[in-house]
């Protein structure tokens, strides 16, 4: 039984492991990920190639590597994102009776 678990989470591995080259960040973070990458593989890449009738082992590899790299991006988007702006936009937009925060 732990052979065959080990077995389907090996693509995800080698998957996520491949993705590392591409990020950045601090040992944490990439360590962090790379845990990440394997329950996405696992889970989403199993679901995903039974709805799709595929290779459990290939659609783990991809998810696993693809799948960093879009939390990644996810990640730097949100560490972009100005959430007063956007506060204020959402005020003025639905709440036009009061004018946001002073600037």
């Amino acid at each position: 039984m732990p052979h065959d678990f080990m077995k389907d989470l090996l693509p995800g591995v080698f998957g996520s492991a491949g993705a590392l080259f591409w990020l950045g960040g601090g040992w944490k973070r990439l360590m962090g990920m790379f845990a990440l990458g394997i329950v996405f593989a696992h889970y989403l890449g199993t679901w995903l190639a039974e709805w799709a009738g595929v290779s459990v082992a290939a659609t783990g590899l991809v998810v696993g590597f693809f799948s960093m790299a879009i939390a990644d991006r996810i990640f730097h988007a949100i560490e972009r994102l100005d959430f007063l702006a956007l506060l204020d936009k959402f005020i003025d937009t639905f709440l036009g009776f009061w004018g946001g925060r002073k600037k």
